[in-house]
């Protein structure tokens, strides 16, 4: 017999699925409808994405491709949009017939146990693999018939992808994806966290306005840029955040030209770049060392014997 804490935290367990499936559903599926203009974290949603450049992206990381690539045909999309939203939509029938909601599934257990949770919960869940429909009443089409010309692997890329997670994030709340979804919690925070703050956010104020997360980004796509490198064809993790102190040291040391001069006029990034970025950058001189007390320091070598 459950005793009355055990009831309580099965309440407590059911009421937080509840609210991973209504996300499911709502956000990354969007209600079943063409939301994909100006919703934030839709799974094909221009808005999301940061343009339209970054929509349909093939050749993306795989912890992107592990949680939302449904259909497993390598692009995040609008079959990934509205095949979540259906597979959400058995979810709520399994709650309506049982009481319970299944386990949160991401893309990468869907792929590979979807017939297991068709013959488990007595529901026809579709067929990943060549999953084409699109939300809304739209026709059927692949997202792989109109892949982005940016490759989801380039630095480039790494702007459209910074956005999709910070959209995510914002929607969502980090403390979702570190409660059900670690891994690729730790895996974005590794790439995009360039201001070490536990958050994606590539967010621009007032349109122009670039700091922490976002004005890493721009920097990183502006410098190379300047050199006259092609960020369209350097890969993605050239520069993340677990390197982007060290490659901003390295700038500042041996260029001719101050971390604000590679960003373009008509931005505003504060008055001190790098503490804009790190709040807790340390942006003067650095502090004299500690003089030891006469009365604790070392007594003197004599004859090499202390």
């Amino acid at each position: 017999m459950r005793s009355f804490l055990q009831y309580l935290k099965e309440e407590e367990q059911q009421n937080t699925l509840a609210g991973w499936w209504f996300r499911a559903r709502s956000t990354w599926g969007g209600s079943g409808q063409d939301q994909n203009a100006g919703a934030p974290a839709v799974l094909g949603g221009v808005q999301t994405w940061g343009g339209s450049p970054f929509v349909r992206m093939l050749n993306m990381p795989q912890f992107i491709l592990d949680m939302f690539d449904y259909n497993g045909d390598g692009i995040v999309g609008d079959n990934d949009q509205e095949l979540i939203f259906q597979i959400a939509e058995l979810a709520y029938e399994i709650y309506e017939e049982t009481g319970e909601y299944p386990p949160p599934i991401t893309a990468a257990d869907y792929l590979q146990n979807w017939e297991y949770y068709s013959e488990l919960y007595g529901k026809d869940f579709p067929e990943p693999i060549g999953f084409i429909e699109r939300p809304g009443g739209q026709a059927d089409n692949p997202d792989t018939l109109f892949p982005s010309s940016v490759s989801g692997d380039s630095l480039y890329a790494s702007l459209g992808i910074a956005s999709f997670i910070s959209s995510n994030f914002v929607v969502y709340g980090p403390e979702f994806f570190q409660q059900y979804h670690p891994e690729f919690y730790e895996a974005a925070i590794r790439a995009y966290d360039f201001n070490g703050d536990g958050v994606v956010d590539t967010r621009t104020p007032n349109g122009n306005r670039l700091e922490g997360d976002a004005l890493a980004l721009y920097f990183i796509i502006y410098y190379f840029q300047d050199i006259g490198q092609n960020v369209f064809e350097l890969p993605g993790d050239l520069v993340t955040a677990e390197n982007f102190l060290e490659f901003a040291r390295n700038i500042l040391m041996f260029s001719d030209k101050s971390l604000e001069d590679y960003i373009p006029d008509g931005f505003d990034i504060g008055d001190d770049f790098l503490a804009t970025i790190v709040p807790d950058y340390p942006t003067g001189p650095p502090p004299p060392p500690e003089e030891i007390p006469q009365n604790q320091a070392p007594p003197p070598q004599i004859g090499g014997i202390g």
